[in-house]
């Protein structure tokens, strides 16, 4: 079973169509609403829909869980979610809430390492999952975009490490 299927299996997701014309478009749609430039170009966009599916999500819904595998990430393309993260006292802590546009899962997608944050769905949101898989496909079909992807990714992550780099440093 893909990681695709199994998204699809699970509850409180929904698959939103296979790869018909009519769902390339709405996923271009999504695409263009995620805020994705400048790393990826709108022509781009095209391309990288071939390559990925959408899922509606419903209230409440955990995402992904800390500690579970990750070889996918998504792109909130509408709705929102909160990141959540436990405590070595076993409380857990709102870490942030991120709303459409933002990339969530990135970490596990790129270092193949365990979740290290559980995610829950605010509300009804629409995630545009990338699997390793779709990574791969990317890299060898459309270079300019996997490199356009991975810099959005970087960027991403980078300016997460200054926040948690500032927020350590406020603390000691």
């Amino acid at each position: 079973m893909t990681i695709s299927s199994r998204l699809a299996a699970r509850k409180g997701f929904k698959s939103m169509g296979g790869r018909t014309a009519a769902s390339r478009r709405q996923l271009i749609t999504l695409l263009r609403r995620a805020k994705l430039a400048p790393e990826i170009p709108a022509k781009e966009l095209t391309h990288l829909a071939e390559h990925v599916e959408a899922f509606s999500v419903t209230p409440g819904t955990v995402v992904f869980r800390e500690g579970d595998a990750g070889s996918w990430m998504a792109i909130l393309a509408q709705g929102g979610v909160e990141i959540l993260k436990k405590r070595g006292d076993g409380q857990t802590l709102v870490m942030s809430v991120e709303g459409p546009g933002r990339l969530i899962g990135e970490m596990s997608l790129v270092d193949g390492q365990e979740r290290s944050a559980t995610c829950v769905a605010k509300d009804r949101c629409v995630l545009i999952a990338i699997t390793r898989d779709h990574l791969d496909n990317i890299m060898g079909e459309y270079p300019a975009l996997a490199a356009g992807l991975m810099l959005k990714i970087m960027r991403l992550m980078s300016r997460r490490l200054r926040m948690t780099s500032g927020r350590l440093a406020e603390l000691m």
